[in-house]
């Protein structure tokens, strides 16, 4: 079976590892954690992550999770689901004072929604990330 693919660079980000994918019509999100500085296990704690903190915040579905092989040489990666928007920096332009009274109110409770989760004193530590590795 021949499956049309397609992948190329995610406009906005600037680690140059992040790539719109499109399989079969299917489009996706694939993050490449390429960097040797990235800890070894950077796709499973961002996936980790985007779990936690699902429904509580709005972020995309964990759709792969891939650990790096080194027989193979390639790097860890996460795929995740496309979800559509614009980038907060061309949006706030085309914005009048309701809708930035708007935004500014549903960014204040994505605010306060990662304000309330409970962390230990060293940081938000989830599944793969020791103390020395901590998400924020």
């Amino acid at each position: 079976m021949d499956l049309e693919t397609s992948l190329q660079p995610l406009e906005g980000g600037w680690s140059g590892e992040t790539f719109l994918a499109e399989v079969a019509g299917e489009r996706s999100v694939v993050r490449v954690f390429a960097d040797p500085r990235h800890h070894p296990r950077a796709a499973e704690i961002q996936a980790s992550l985007l779990r936690l903190v699902r429904g509580l915040v709005p972020v995309p579905a964990v759709l792969e999770v891939r650990r790096a092989d080194a027989v193979a040489g390639t790097p860890p990666l996460l795929v995740t689901e496309f979800v559509g928007g614009v980038r907060g920096d061309l949006l706030l332009p085309t914005l009048d004072p309701d809708g930035l009274a708007l935004l500014g109110e549903r960014l204040g409770r994505v605010a306060g929604a990662l304000a309330g989760m409970p962390v230990d004193g060293t940081g938000l530590t989830v599944a793969g990330a020791g103390p020395d590795q901590t998400l924020f």
